[in-house]
């Protein structure tokens, strides 16, 4: 049996709030708004009964805690969404706004994400990034991508919660969406021409990952920095775990304790 995660959430806050509206309008959710949305996330992750609970717990606190703190320092707002300078409608849009920051002398780099959904390896890489570079960009996988790959973990989080979160992380620069692929074309083949027409200077992508190499080549340039040290912090996929295949050790306990 193969591992069972939690997935697809929809806070009840954002009511029918859409992906596709709020990438056209260039908006993201507002900071109040957010938080509460996380919130309802939280309260589902440390309630919902499973032999991982208690790991669920203990992965909320540099997580979704952590977010939901780091936005309460932000001015509330009355709206659901607020306009934003980092949100790109397409790869087109992008690939403007890197041409001007190019010509004021500033450097940039893009990180491919499946999911991104936050934690404090996420928020550490945008930070190692814009040591490197001055704009950090972030794209992330579209829903097409989990049914082209069905052993990759679909996001706990939905997009308009994962897209706008990093509107409020300050060292990312720019966000976007990776545009689907077509199950015949090649991956390497698509993903090089992803990072081409975003005209990035640095590719990046973290150490361990199997096609570094071909990876970090995909950029305008090379440098042997756009390679992303590991942080030792628990997976997402660890902290939406439900079930597990196998009892361990961790697994018995959580059931003891639940």
């Amino acid at each position: 049996m193969a591992p069972e995660y939690l997935s697809d959430f929809r806070p009840e806050v954002l009511g029918g709030l859409t992906l596709d509206e709020m990438v056209q309008n260039r908006m993201v959710i507002s900071p109040g708004y957010l938080g509460v949305a996380l919130a309802e996330a939280s309260e589902f992750l440390s309630t919902v009964p499973g032999p991982h609970l208690n790991q669920r717990r203990e992965g909320l606190r540099d997580w979704l805690n952590f977010w939901i703190n780091h936005l309460s320092k932000f001015s509330p707002e009355s709206t659901t969404l607020t306009p934003s300078v980092k949100l790109q409608r397409n790869l087109v849009d992008l690939a403007a706004a890197v041409e001007v920051d190019r010509s004021h002398g500033l450097t940039s780099g893009v990180l491919l994400l499946a999911t991104g959904e936050g934690h404090a390896g996420h928020r550490s890489a945008a930070e190692y990034m814009s040591g490197v570079v001055d704009k950090v960009v972030y794209l992330f996988e579209p829903d097409s991508y989990f049914g082209q790959n069905p052993g990759r973990r679909r996001p706990f989080l939905p997009r308009t919660v994962i897209l706008s979160l990093w509107d409020y992380w300050p060292y990312v620069g720019y966000t976007g969406m990776i545009p689907p692929r077509d199950v015949t074309e090649d991956m390497n083949v698509f993903y090089a021409d992803v990072v081409r027409r975003t005209g990035v200077d640095l590719s990046f992508t973290t150490r361990g990952d199997p096609n570094l190499a071909t990876k970090i080549r995909r950029g305008r340039t090379f440098d042997i920095r756009s390679i992303i040290p590991l942080t030792d912090t628990m997976q997402t996929s660890h902290r939406t775990k439900r079930l597990r295949p196998e009892i361990d050790l961790d697994d018995l306990i959580s059931l003891l304790q639940f």
